[in-house]
């Protein structure tokens, strides 16, 4: 699980490294914290799930791992 908010910049090369992870069954899910740039549409094709909720680290991290990871 990856908290984020307001990294658009840079969201894609994080995810992109995490791919091979992917491929052998991890879960990747993007837990945004409400970003105002276009961090969950670039997130979006390199990870298994997005989900949104209020900032926070441990808001973000608590709503994702609500996704059944």
């Amino acid at each position: 699980m990856r908290p984020a908010l307001n990294e658009a910049e840079g969201i894609v090369a994080v995810l992109e490294a995490w791919q091979p992870l992917r491929s052998r069954g991890v879960e990747i899910v993007l837990a945004g914290g409400g970003s105002t740039d276009d961090t969950p549409r670039r997130a979006a094709p390199w990870v298994d799930v997005v989900t949104a909720s209020a900032r926070g680290r441990a808001r973000q991290m608590n709503a994702g791992a609500s996704r059944g990871c």
